[in-house]
């Protein structure tokens, strides 16, 4: 077939194809089972306090992949709406360690330096792309769950180092995802920092629970739906709050887009920053890309601007 016989255009709506990642303890399953109808494959038997479908005997790579191979050839009605994985930190241990059984090595670290790791990234796009079959072919929402990890960061230039918050996996299999789905979420508690009497810094949690979709030095995350940067997280109706948002922005027009814009640029008190933000926003008027990272600046600036009263 020609290539110019397979240009398509125009929006397609498709279910949700996401990941969320946080530390233990903030509830990552339980914002999976808000999905509709939800299938766990539950790596780590973190299901069994709630009342939904899982698999959680998959002991090997194979095993993952003849699964899902099968829920894609089948023909029947699936009997769910949703495949939550859980966690895909435990799915990538079983894939090195079915990379190392292939090149006949103790661990993926025996086969050479990044060798394994890059073999690991072609099964990766292997499961990406079952995955996306299945979403197409049965209209089956994704979402994958991951632990975070702690990692230092040094920039260079300023000669600072950092801590960011980082999905627990291989870096180069946290990249190859981090640009296959359409939301990289980050779920936190938030925490207070205070001082003693003797001028020592203690940290203190607080019953509040964030979740964050866009990137930050501190975080990788995004969405393309115009979420906010960070918002409560929602824990019970997770799924409603991030599909609510991708009809609206599946329906936006870069008209609504502008208007939202300049709504949110009247509370913005810095009038040289709001000129300069009107100005950007005026010349890519028709690039609702533009417009929601715009907007979500915005009220980033309107945010700080509350806190420093």
């Amino acid at each position: 077939m020609s290539i110019f016989n397979q240009i398509t255009k125009g929006r397609i709506k498709k279910p949700l194809f996401c990941c969320l990642y946080s530390g233990p303890g903030v509830g990552k399953t339980d914002f999976g089972s808000s999905f509709p109808k939800p299938l766990f494959f539950d790596f780590e038997e973190s299901t069994h306090n709630i009342d939904v479908e899982r698999i959680d005997n998959l002991r090997s790579w194979e095993d993952i992949i003849n699964g899902l191979t099968e829920i894609l050839e089948s023909n029947t009605d699936l009997g769910f709406k949703s495949i939550i994985f859980d966690t895909i930190d435990e799915l990538e241990r079983l894939m090195h360690v079915y990379v190392a059984q292939q090149a006949s090595k103790a661990t993926i670290e025996h086969i050479g330096w990044q060798k394994g790791y890059d073999h690991a990234v072609n099964l990766w796009a292997e499961f990406i792309s079952i995955c996306r079959q299945i979403r197409d072919k049965h209209k089956i929402h994704f979402c994958f769950l991951c632990h975070s990890i702690d990692k230092a960061k040094t920039e260079f230039e300023k000669q600072e180092t950092f801590t960011r918050h980082q999905m627990n996996l291989h870096k180069k299999a946290a990249a190859f995802l981090f640009g296959q789905v359409e939301m990289v979420l980050f779920a936190k508690k938030e925490v207070s920092f205070r001082k003693d009497s003797d001028g020592n810094t203690f940290a203190k949690d607080l019953d509040k629970r964030v979740l964050c979709a866009s990137l930050s030095a501190h975080y990788d995350a995004k969405n393309r739906v115009g979420l906010p940067a960070t918002m409560p997280m929602p824990v019970r109706n997770g799924f409603d709050v991030l599909w609510g948002a991708y009809n609206t922005a599946f329906d936006e027009t870069p008209d609504h887009a502008l208007k939202k814009c300049l709504a949110a640029l009247e509370k913005v008190k810095d009038k040289i920053k709001a000129k300069s933000i009107y100005e950007y926003i005026k010349k890519f008027d028709q690039d609702i890309a533009v417009l929601r990272s715009s907007l979500i600046r915005i009220n980033e600036i309107i945010g700080d601007q509350n806190e420093s009263v």
